[in-house]
């Protein structure tokens, strides 16, 4: 005899419809009440919604799913998404300079500092001349 639970856990007995946004934007299917983030995947006969296969089939010959077709793909398994548009980050850091190409030269000033004495005299000696 069978075991009925061995049964039950086969995931390929259940029919499955994948949807997957494939758009970097929200996706909304209106007459499915339903709003898709973007790049999310969602198995619309799944235990989580209540959808029909004659609902999903509606939607595909002339609802959301059928004007939505540019921006998800849809499967009877988990689609797969090319990566040609994303940008991958380096595992190896950009390796930059450990001086700088500019030298920055300090001017050097003499001794500057005159009491208020010595520049008075110093002024008024420069207009009496």
């Amino acid at each position: 005899m069978a075991n009925p639970r061995r049964s039950m856990s086969k995931s390929s007995d259940k029919p499955a419809f994948y949807v997957i946004n494939i758009s970097d934007r929200n996706v909304c299917l209106s007459d499915l009440a339903l709003t898709i983030p973007a790049g999310r995947c969602y198995d619309l006969l799944n235990d989580n919604f209540s959808f029909t296969i004659e609902q999903l089939k509606a939607s595909l010959k002339g609802g959301s799913l059928y004007k939505k077709r540019d921006k998800i793909k849809i499967g009877k398994g988990r689609p797969e998404v090319s990566k040609v548009g994303q940008i991958e980050v380096s595992e190896y850091p950009i390796i930059t300079r450990n001086r700088s190409a500019v030298k920055i030269k300090e001017p050097v000033f003499e001794d500057l500092v005159i009491s208020d004495e010595d520049y008075a005299n110093e002024m008024a000696n420069e207009f009496e001349e």
